[in-house]
C-alpha cells in the first residue's frame, strides 16, 4: 500500500504499515512502500496489486524471486483484534497453492515481507521459502527491505519480540 499522507494527517491516532498511530507518530512526504524501495534501488520487477492467489501465482512464473507483502496496523487508541497480518488469508493461500511448484523449480522461491507493529502469527511460514519481518520501519521501510533483498546490507536480526 502506498503511503497516503493526506489520510494520515486527518486523524492523530491513524497508523499504517510504516508507523504506529498516536502521539508518537511521525509523518513523512515520501513513499515507504517495498515497490518504491525496489524501484529506487534499480531492481527490475513486475508488480501485482491484488489479493487473488491464482493471479499472483501466474505473476510468479518466469521470475527469479517472488515477494509477497503483508502488514498489520496499530494505533494508540485501540488494541489489535488478533496477531494475524491483514493479508493473512491471501498469504496462506498463496504459499500453500504454490508450494509444490516452487519445490519442483517450476516457480521461483517465495519470500514473504511483513510490515508489523509487533508480534505476529505466521501460519503461512512453513510453506514460505523465506520471511522478512520489519517492525515499523518508517520512511526507510521500502529502501531497507530492498537493501536486504539485493544484498546491499546484511540484516541484523535484532528482534523486539521472542
Amino acid at each position: 500500500a502506498a503511503y497516503a499522507l493526506a489520510s494520515r494527517r486527518s486523524y492523530w491516532a491513524a497508523g499504517d504499515y510504516y508507523v504506529v498511530g498516536g502521539s508518537g507518530r511521525v509523518l513523512f512526504n515520501t513513499s515507504a512502500s517495498v515497490k518504491a524501495g525496489l524501484a529506487a534501488g534499480g531492481v527490475t520487477f513486475s508488480f501485482y496489486d491484488g489479493d487473488d492467489p491464482v493471479q499472483a501465482a501466474q505473476m510468479m512464473s518466469g521470475a527469479t524471486l517472488a515477494i509477497a507483502c503483508g502488514g498489520a496496523i496499530a494505533q494508540e487508541s485501540w488494541d489489535r483484534p488478533h496477531l494475524r497480518l491483514d493479508q493473512d488469508s491471501f498469504l496462506t493461500s498463496l504459499v500453500s497453492a504454490t508450494a509444490d511448484r516452487r519445490a519442483a523449480g517450476v516457480l521461483p522461491p517465495l519470500l514473504v515481507a511483513a510490515m508489523a507493529p509487533g508480534a505476529i502469527t505466521a501460519d503461512w511460514s512453513p510453506n514460505a521459502d523465506a520471511a522478512l519481518i520489519v517492525f515499523l520501519g518508517g520512511e526507510a521501510t521500502g529502501g531497507a527491505i530492498a537493501d536486504v533483498l539485493t544484498g546491499a546490507v546484511n540484516p541484523s536480526a535484532r528482534l523486539p519480540v521472542t
